[in-house]
């Protein structure tokens, strides 16, 4: 499977809970698919600090080099990058979500997944577009708060801002389970672009895909260059991703 790495251990993680979190967390996110290009951590959800995180992650998130971030990551430090208007969104959207929960407190939480794609200004480094996809955990024992997979790419220097967009949906359903249409909700996409994006994410060539689904090779290179242009997207990897992110695969 191109373009993906699969999580089997958290060796390679930095935690600030010992061996105990790790080992708990492990047992969660253990077979998880990411793109190999995303960067991962566990959020703390009460704080917005990152308890267990790997070091690529925090050296992306730091972008300007921030001495405090280094110290303790955190959520707070991405929101005082992005535009005030997406900062009110995410936050009001966190605190719908954190509502759902406490109304359904019975539901298992590893079967959600909440995804915004944003961007933020870098001093010196103009704009870049930020996607983010957080898979919630089940609580750990002997730790209090509520926490999530947390993944993102960045995609660096974009010809200008996107707009803010969410999803909160129920896996491996993907049924929406917040957030009317009009309301920043993510895009819909075509199931004819569904199916070219799933062989995509498989590791298909485009040929092999234009041959798998009985249409030219140039249908299909046509058909992933708009998406990719409709969505502000560089490559095929960041689409995957962006799919990915929201519910589509």
């Amino acid at each position: 499977m191109k373009n993906k790495v699969k999580i089997n251990c958290v060796d390679n993680y930095t935690s600030f809970h010992g061996d105990k979190i790790l080992a708990e967390v492990g047992k969660q996110i253990k077979g998880v698919y990411l793109n190999e290009h995303a960067y991962s951590g566990i959020l703390n959800l009460n704080t917005h600090l990152f308890t267990l995180y790997k070091c690529s992650l925090n050296n992306e998130l730091a972008f300007s080099q921030n001495i405090d971030f280094w110290k303790q990551p955190s959520l707070p430090f991405l929101l005082q990058l992005m535009p005030n208007q997406h900062k009110k969104l995410l936050i009001k959207s966190m605190n719908e979500i954190d509502s759902f929960f406490q109304k359904n407190h019975s539901v298992n939480r590893s079967h959600y997944r909440f995804s915004f794609d944003t961007n933020v200004s870098i001093t010196n480094k103009g704009t870049w577009r930020v996607l983010v996809h957080m898979q919630y955990l089940q609580k750990v024992p002997d730790i209090s708060y509520d926490s999530c997979l947390f993944t993102m790419l960045t995609m660096r220097k974009i010809a200008k801002p996107t707009p803010f967009l969410r999803s909160f949906y129920k896996h491996p359903s993907y049924k929406l389970a917040l957030f009317k249409r009009g309301e920043g909700r993510s895009p819909c996409f075509t199931q004819n672009k569904i199916n070219v994006i799933k062989l995509l994410a498989l590791g298909y060539s485009q040929k092999e895909i234009a041959a798998r689904l009985k249409c030219s090779e140039s249908n299909i290179n046509n058909t992933l260059a708009n998406t990719r242009k409709k969505l502000h997207l560089f490559n095929n990897s960041h689409l995957v991703h962006y799919a990915h992110c929201y519910g589509l695969l």
